[in-house]
């Protein structure tokens, strides 16, 4: 896999290619989501990862912590390939979702 073993969600690349068509230097923030695809295999939307995604939604409802659609998509993206998520996004590092391992590589360290 290209970049290592590190790969990025399909439902990723379109929340930052909105991000950087929403942002004040569109062209530049394209330009650096096309870098980080060149750079970064991505993981399609499969059957499997579609079925995981209803599994966990329906259980999180259930619990009373429901996520994002996209957010719940990219969690189960790396459960599917169990993979660590690596995010800043505090809803997916909360540990609401069974079996998500994820790490916050942009924390500041002790």
């Amino acid at each position: 896999m290209r970049g290592g073993d590190v790969g990025i969600p399909i439902v990723a690349i379109a929340e930052l290619t909105y991000g950087a068509r929403r942002s004040r230097r569109v062209e530049e923030n394209l330009k650096r989501l096309a870098a980080l695809r060149q750079t970064f295999a991505t993981i399609p939307v499969s059957d499997a990862l579609v079925e995981r995604y209803g599994a966990v939604r329906a259980e999180l409802q259930t619990r009373g912590r429901a996520k994002s659609d996209f957010d719940l998509l990219i969690a189960c993206s790396a459960l599917e390939a169990n993979a660590v998520l690596v995010t800043a996004d505090r809803s997916l590092l909360d540990g609401a979702i069974p079996g998500l391992r994820s790490e916050n590589w942009l924390a500041e360290q002790p």
